[in-house]
């Protein structure tokens, strides 16, 4: 019966076109966990602890301030959004720990970005804006695999897709020199967030 099934599910067209599923561990900031058997749960608190490392990060280091969010749209929609005075100059972030699954709603990524973008723009007239999804994956966007749809959008419009030490140099900061140290971090950073109480 089981063969029977499974023969069936090799000959559907519609799961062979249209539910390939990739497995998202490669893609996923996940991967570099030496232990790979984070809950869903804590894969999510892992991306929004590094999410508040890099705000804590800007606005202890630079320049920049962190702009209020609610001018925009609910506060939760937009994960960065820094203002520099002095330059006349706002960078609006997207922080993603999951290429893949982002690439599987890439229009509605992308349209999100932009959406925000444009009401950014509209209100400071007078700044240089720009706009970046930051893939918390891959150090540099060179690095991430081409079968990732959403980067077939990178530069397009007004949004970049980048990698975590382009992000970085954005900011002047250190860029990590290799996968491993930047895996000895986020490890650092998943005891930090999930042993201590």
């Amino acid at each position: 019966m089981i063969q029977q099934y499974t023969e069936i599910i090799k000959k559907c067209k519609y799961i062979q076109k249209k539910c390939k599923y990739i497995s998202d561990g490669y893609c996923s900031l996940s991967y570099l966990i030496k232990d790979k058997n984070l809950s869903h749960s804590q894969k999510i608190k892992l991306g929004h602890g590094l999410e508040h490392f890099l705000n804590d990060l800007i606005k202890k280091n630079t320049k920049y301030k962190c702009i209020n969010k609610k001018k925009f749209l609910k506060p939760n929609q937009i994960d960065g959004l820094y203002e520099n005075i002095k330059l006349k100059k706002i960078i609006y972030t997207e922080y993603k720990s999951n290429i893949i699954l982002d690439s599987q709603k890439r229009k509605a990524t992308i349209n999100h970005c932009n959406d925000i973008y444009n009401k950014i723009s509209k209100l400071y007239t007078n700044y240089s804006v720009y706009g970046y999804v930051v893939n918390f994956r891959f150090l540099y966007i060179k690095d991430m695999p081409n079968i990732t749809s959403l980067l077939k959008c990178k530069n397009q419009d007004n949004i970049k897709i980048i990698g975590i030490n382009e992000f970085l140099k954005i900011f002047k900061f250190p860029v990590f020199k290799n996968y491993s140290e930047y895996s000895d971090f986020l490890n650092y950073l998943c005891e930090q967030n999930f042993i201590k109480n």
